[in-house]
């Protein structure tokens, strides 16, 4: 046990104190748990409610049309109607419609073909009922107009779902979906620019208002209102609302909670309308009365056997039932909180139905990417696939510096000849690994893509591996101590993966995270892959952009690199890439005149310049060997270096290998 204790101290004493780079190299790997780990924790915490902040536009090619109303709906913008008043409704239409406590609203225009007559040519300008003279409305009589209102689609989002952040930017005034999704980064776009843009991946999520959009959902709240509530217009223009994977993978799939977005702009429209029911003029036992009359239609509904509606009808009745009850135990008149309580129960009949069981027929949802051909390739295997081949390519590549090493093996090759021949080795060897990485995803299921894609794919991972060789290879030379070189790599690596793009986009993250992201490889190399994968590449502006970063990163990484072999080289002939400590340890070598050749003052007088061409093109082993005795690298401790220690043994030459790679002293 004794002699066991003994190894254990040598150990700790040789591999960890013997000096401060050992401890810094110590303290460094007992860091690396947390800097994958915490990174990474901290990097998805809680990314799904940051799917709000995607770029998202509103493609508004819809013109406004004259709606009609007999109750004022402030919501709706400025009354145009000259000669309005609060008169009632003719009783022959109080009695024709079973809910009539509600209000009426319709498009001032026969049907969805004649909407010309309702187009609104001036907004700004009054008008009469007399403009109107022939047209009519499916949802309110004219003679119960008390206002107009020039609407589309747009006019009734903005006024009641949005909040106007300056110029053409918005934000929900409220989250939709279970998610609690709240979107923050909305554009609104008209004209030319609209169609344009349309379909374009640089907006993640948009919806789409094209002419008679408007008109068919008024008409049906209208029905709706008037308790028709699976009647639908004679004819409706879909809200068409688009998304993409090629943008990222995870994000198209959480948008599967466009499934609750179908309905929640209809319906929260809607409840603004409910929001505006009046009740005064009427008593509590009238309000009773038209309830229990609705409900006896409602159940006479459900008692219908032979109708699909028969179900819903069902729980209406059982809301209105509830209400009734509840009514009956308010004391008093009708005041606010009777209110309230009606417009709840209509809200809540609003949600049974779904806007009458039609949301699926007046929303459109396209995800592009969703199949190639018959093949299904929204799945995870393809869509987080493209991560883990980044990752595994950057692995790759890495262990390439566990395998080749930094050394030149021809003396008379310049550094930059000597740099390039190494990054060469390494570029031919990733060229390897990609064709053989492309020919077992192949083989593996990625087929699916298509044989086209396939082939864009192979060349863009092409692109993707030297980007990745040039990157390592400049990290792994920038330092003196290549441990530390591949120490920089793990580093960089580990903010790929938490910002790079890979599982969710860098702004659903936290704002530390979205900002590294623009400095991460994977993110632009993941754009061009999700691009090839989901759209084959055929947005060529896009693809370019994503090319011309990596070039970038390629331009300013092999001059990094050129630079720092500089200094490698330098160590290789003289020592060290430090000036002072080549011209001391050539004073201690007794080359004095040498010394005063390769040192020279500056013309201020102040600091010196050194001339590393008079030390000619061949090594200085006695150079290199006295900066090495003078200038230590592990600079080890005094203590270490005076204990006296056993022969160190080693199992074979790959040990021998690890240690001198590693250390200028054999500990």
């Amino acid at each position: 046990m004794k002699n066991w204790w003994l190894g254990v101290q040598a150990e700790f004493g040789s591999r960890i104190g013997s000096s401060k780079k050992r401890i810094i190299k110590f303290i460094g790997i007992s860091l690396v748990p947390i800097l994958y780990a915490v990174v990474c924790v901290l990097a998805f915490w809680n990314p799904i409610p940051g799917i709000g902040k995607a770029p998202t536009a509103i493609i508004d090619t819809e013109q406004k049309v004259y709606v009609g109303t007999n109750q004022k709906f402030e919501v709706l913008g400025k009354n145009l109607l000259k000669e309005s008043n609060e008169s009632e409704l003719s009783e022959a239409y109080r009695v024709n419609t079973k809910l009539s406590i509600l209000p009426h609203i319709g498009v001032l225009t026969d049907d969805i073909e004649s909407l010309k007559e309702a187009i609104v040519k001036d907004e700004n300008k009054e008008v009469t009922k007399d403009d109107f003279t022939g047209s009519l409305s499916k949802t309110i009589d004219m003679s119960n107009v008390n206002y107009v209102y020039a609407v589309n689609t747009w006019t009734l989002m903005e006024a009641n779902l949005l909040n106007h952040k300056g110029g053409n930017k918005y934000e929900a005034k409220k989250a939709i979906s279970e998610e609690e999704i709240f979107f923050s980064n909305i554009t609104h776009l008209q004209g030319k620019e609209a169609e344009d843009n349309y379909k374009n991946p640089k907006y993640y999520l948009q919806m789409k208002f094209d002419d008679g959009l408007a008109s068919g959902l008024v008409t049906k709240i209208g029905l709706m209102l008037q308790g028709k509530l699976f009647d639908n217009p004679a004819k409706q223009e879909n809200l068409k609302i688009w998304t993409t994977f090629e943008n990222n993978f995870i994000f198209g799939y959480y948008l599967k909670t466009l499934n609750s977005f179908r309905s929640a702009i209809p319906s929260l429209i809607l409840e603004k309308v409910v929001d505006n029911i009046k009740l005064e003029g009427i008593s509590k036992g009238e309000l009773k009365t038209k309830l229990e009359v609705a409900r006896d239609f409602a159940v006479s509904q459900a008692n219908n056997e032979n109708s699909i509606t028969a179900p819903i009808w069902t729980k209406i009745a059982n809301s209105l039932n509830e209400a009734i009850t509840l009514l009956e135990s308010v004391g008093g008149e009708i005041d606010a909180k009777v209110t309230k309580i009606i417009q709840e129960l209509i809200k809540d009949v609003i949600n049974i139905v779904g806007l009458g069981g039609q949301t699926n027929n007046i929303i459109d949802v396209e995800i592009q990417g969703l199949k190639n051909g018959n093949n299904a390739i929204a799945i995870y295997g393809i869509g987080l696939g493209e991560f883990f081949i980044l990752i595994g390519m950057f692995v790759g590549t890495l262990m390439q510096t566990f395998v080749y090493d930094r050394a030149k093996r021809v003396k008379k090759l310049t550094n930059t000849q000597w740099y390039l021949s190494k990054t060469f080795l390494m570029w031919t060897t990733g060229m390897l690994q990609v064709g053989l990485l492309v020919l077992a995803l192949t083989a593996a299921g990625w087929w699916i893509i298509g044989a086209l894609a396939l082939v864009k794919l192979w060349l863009w991972l092409m692109v993707v591996e030297t980007v990745f060789v040039i990157t390592i290879q400049a990290l792994w030379f920038s330092l003196k101590d290549e441990t530390i070189g591949k120490f920089l790599v793990v580093v960089y690596m580990v903010l790929n993966l938490s910002s790079g793009w890979g599982t969710f986009p860098a702004f659903m993250q936290f704002g530390f995270f979205n900002a590294i992201s623009y400095i991460t490889e994977f993110k632009y190399a993941l754009h061009g892959m999700t691009s090839i994968i989901y759209s084959n590449g055929d947005n060529a502006l896009f693809m370019f952009k994503q090319l011309g970063v990596l070039l970038i990163f390629m331009a300013v990484l092999i001059t990094i690199g050129l630079i720092f072999s500089r200094n490698r080289d330098k160590e290789m002939y003289f020592g060290s890439y430090r000036g002072k400590q080549v011209y001391d340890c050539l004073q201690s070598l007794g080359k004095t005149e040498l010394a005063d050749e390769f040192r020279t003052k500056r013309n201020n007088g102040k600091s010196f310049k050194y001339n590393w061409k008079v030390l000619g093109k061949e090594p200085m082993k006695d150079l290199v060997l006295e900066v090495r005795k003078k200038y230590p690298f592990e600079g080890q401790f005094k203590w270490f270096k005076n204990k006296e220690r056993d022969e160190v043994l080693k199992p074979n030459y790959s040990d021998d290998d690890v240690i001198s790679r590693n250390d200028d002293v054999t500990v």
